[in-house]
């Protein structure tokens, strides 16, 4: 979010610069097509039985 902040606002992109700097933009594109994937191809298999357990959990498991 302080990336996106950080372009709109046209300031200094300390946050782009440091996932450069430390090799981390593979690992968080990677990260998302992984998560996208899994609620895209996992999440309408289990979402039943999600329901049956508490909402916390559930809203958990889908944000993570």
């Amino acid at each position: 979010m302080q990336a996106h902040i950080n372009a709109l606002m046209r300031s200094d992109e300390y946050i782009m610069e440091s996932l450069i700097t430390f090799d981390k933009i593979k690992i968080l594109i990677y990260q998302l097509l992984v998560s996208e994937s899994w609620k895209a191809k996992i999440l309408p298999l289990i979402k039943g039985k999600l329901m049956d357990i508490s909402s916390f959990r559930a809203y958990t498991t889908v944000m993570f």
